[in-house]
């Protein structure tokens, strides 16, 4: 009896397991990778003015990536100074991206689109925020937590009312190297 009872738990705990698990193997699934020639990359804007998108987080100041280690995610192709930060973007990319993407955050706290300096740029709660000079950082900087909500805010809109004009829903990352 107690042995049947025991298989019994083993099979409820494994059919629980698989229906708890199936969500995270479904997620986990949502990030394609695919390979594409380096003739098909060229036909993708570089993000970033060609700086690497992981050295903001790694280091005082960006760095140039080189078109040895490439991918194409949103429609917009990253350069990357080595193999190790390529493959850091591939397994998360929306880790990296900028919040606001080459948008002056400072400006996009007044409500205005603004492109911004790759190499003024700032970590906030995380995210990485460009803005458009050092005078705009200072601004920023004078009531960070309040234009930080505010350009969320006007950002969340513009997003959601220009995302027909996004790739939004083309979650493939192209990953090459030359």
């Amino acid at each position: 009896m107690n042995t049947l009872l025991s298989r019994g738990m083993v099979v409820i705990l494994g059919g629980l397991l698989l229906v708890f698990a199936a969500p995270l193997k479904v997620q986990a699934q949502e990030l394609r990778f695919e390979s594409v020639s380096q003739a098909e990359s060229e036909a993708f804007a570089v993000a970033l003015e060609g700086y690497d998108v992981i050295s903001y987080f790694n280091s005082p100041s960006p760095e140039k990536g080189n078109k040895d280690y490439q991918a194409v995610y949103l429609g917009k192709r990253y350069l990357f100074i080595n193999s190790e930060n390529q493959k850091k973007f591939a397994a998360d990319p929306e880790e990296y991206l900028p919040e606001f993407e080459e948008y002056c955050g400072c400006a996009l706290s007044e409500n205005k689109r603004v492109n911004a300096d790759p190499e003024v740029f700032k970590i906030v709660d995380g995210n990485l925020v460009f803005f458009e000079d050092k005078k705009a950082l200072s601004k920023w900087n004078k009531n960070e937590e309040e234009r930080y909500a505010k350009a969320q805010k006007f950002w969340k809109y513009e997003s959601e009312y220009n995302a027909n004009n996004r790739l939004k829903n083309d979650t493939r990352v192209k990953l090459f190297s030359f």
